[in-house]
């Protein structure tokens, strides 16, 4: 575990505020708690510049309820892997790129885009390869999109309605 102890030193040196926080999970497993955006972007262009993390395996999103949370699964060269998490508000879903850094997180991304709802600052243009007409505003993999409400042949997607106390007319 010393490969593991050395990782999360050096993320504490450069961040002390980070303590209780980065934690091992098992052997070359290290775990950061989620990083609101503005912390995120000073620790992640440090780990993948700086701490030796140039290697980036995978990134996926989740849906948290009122957050939308992202990991960036990160590996140095003793193969230690790193999981770096961000969570920005779901009311306001802004996010930077890592393409620059990293360019093959580009469909990834675009999947975040377009599935999640996520936009996503310096991404290149181009989609996920959603049919041709897919509604607006619809994010299949949020916990609040209901299949039931997809229209597969006229490709739309029946939101339900509000009533003024802001529940759903159905109840839910």
């Amino acid at each position: 575990m010393d490969q593991e102890k050395a990782v999360v030193q050096i993320i504490l040196e450069r961040f002390p505020v980070l303590e209780g926080h980065v934690r091992i999970q098992r052997e070359k497993r290290v775990v950061m708690d989620y990083l609101v955006r503005r912390d995120f972007e000073k620790v992640f262009p440090y780990l993948t510049a700086s701490a030796g993390f140039d290697r980036l395996l995978t990134l996926f999103g989740t849906d948290d309820g009122d957050w939308l949370g992202l990991t960036y699964a990160l590996v140095n060269q003793d193969e230690v892997v790193l999981l770096v998490r961000q969570r920005v508000p779901k009311a306001r879903p802004f996010i930077r790129s890592v393409c620059g850094r990293f360019p093959q997180a580009l469909w990834q991304e675009q999947e975040l885009r377009t599935l999640l709802g996520l936009k996503i600052e310096d991404l290149p243009e181009g989609g996920y390869p959603l049919p041709d007409g897919w509604p607006e505003e619809s994010y299949p993999l949020r916990k609040d999109w209901e299949v039931r409400r997809f229209n597969k042949s006229t490709l739309t997607y029946n939101q339900p309605r509000t009533s003024f106390g802001g529940q759903k007319e159905d109840g839910r």
